[in-house]
């Protein structure tokens, strides 16, 4: 058939929704979220794991039969530093420095129970080991300290009383 010019066309019309309206606050997507969240559960286990461990273990320490390595700071640098050399010093810088650690506990010192550990390391090394090499002086300066000094009963060192003299009587013997 012809067409008509009074014939009508009918065109496809498209019409638009409205856009969403967009979101007050940035929207994370879940996977990013999730991802975030695993992370920081992550961190806080690490940090609150280290943090439980080294107060568990400075706890530990104080609890400790030697009353641990710590001890009340005080306001006399030269005491810290005795403090120190008795408690943390390897014993080959005690033995060297023992003559001023036991002067200096027996003049300005007497009451400090943390220096009184110091000695003890001292009597037991010159007691007990023999390939340590001191003078007769010096192991008579201990046993004076033991025995005048009123060391603390609970280090038992009047028990090395006799292994001390012994000692110094051999390195007499050997000069």
């Amino acid at each position: 058939m012809p067409e008509s010019p009074y014939a009508m066309k009918l065109d496809p019309v498209f019409l638009l929704a409205p856009l969403p309206p967009e979101p007050r606050g940035k929207v994370m997507s879940t996977r990013r979220a999730f991802l975030l969240a695993g992370g920081m559960f992550a961190a806080g286990t690490a940090i609150g794991g280290a943090c439980g461990y080294s107060l568990g273990a400075a706890s530990a320490g104080a609890d400790a039969p030697g009353g641990g390595d710590d001890w009340e700071p005080s306001d006399d640098a030269e005491l810290e530093e005795l403090r120190r050399l008795a408690v943390k010093a390897p014993m080959e810088e005690l033995l060297q420095k023992g003559v001023l650690l036991v002067t200096l506990r027996s003049q300005h010192y007497r009451d400090d129970p943390i220096l009184w550990r110091g000695v003890a390391r001292i009597a037991n090394a010159l007691a007990h080991d023999p390939e340590i090499k001191s003078t007769p002086t010096f192991f008579s300066l201990i046993i004076q300290q033991i025995e005048n000094g009123a060391p603390p009963t609970d280090m038992k060192l009047n028990e090395l009383v006799p292994a001390l003299r012994a000692r110094r009587d051999e390195v007499k013997n050997q000069r």
